[in-house]
C-alpha cells in the first residue's frame, strides 16, 4: 500500500534518472534529487517563489520551451525517443508521436497502434 507522496516502485526506481524527463530537469537547473524532494513538499505558490528567487525568467522560459519539445528532433532526448518507442512503448510506436510527453500521454490513454 502506498502512502501519500510515495511513488509506485516502477517509477521510484527511475526517479531522477539522468536519461528521463526529471533527470533532464535536474540537469538543466543544476539541482539534486534532494532539491526536488524538498520542493515537492511546498505549496504551488511556495514552489513558484523558490524558483523565481533562484532562476531568471529567461532560464525558466527556456526550460518550458525545451520541456514541451523533449524527444523532438533537435531537442534533448531525441535519441531516447526512438529507443523508448522500440522497447518500453511499443504499443504507441506507430502513432507518429514526436515528443516524450506525447508518448507518455498516449500510453496513459491506452492508445495502441
Amino acid at each position: 500500500m502506498l502512502h501519500r507522496g510515495e511513488l509506485p516502485q516502477e517509477y521510484a526506481v527511475r526517479f531522477c534518472d539522468p536519461n528521463g524527463v526529471d533527470g533532464q530537469f535536474l540537469s538543466y537547473f543544476h539541482l539534486e534529487k534532494n532539491d526536488i524532494l524538498f520542493i515537492a513538499q511546498l505549496s504551488d505558490a511556495a514552489i513558484s517563489e523558490w524558483f523565481t528567487k533562484r532562476f531568471s525568467g529567461t532560464e525558466i522560459e527556456t526550460w518550458n520551451h525545451l520541456a514541451v519539445n523533449l524527444g523532438r528532433s533537435g531537442f534533448p532526448m531525441a535519441e531516447r525517443l526512438s529507443l523508448g518507442l522500440a522497447s518500453a512503448y511499443r504499443n504507441v510506436s506507430g502513432l507518429g508521436l514526436e515528443t516524450v510527453f506525447d508518448v507518455l500521454e498516449a500510453d496513459e490513454r491506452g492508445e495502441i497502434t
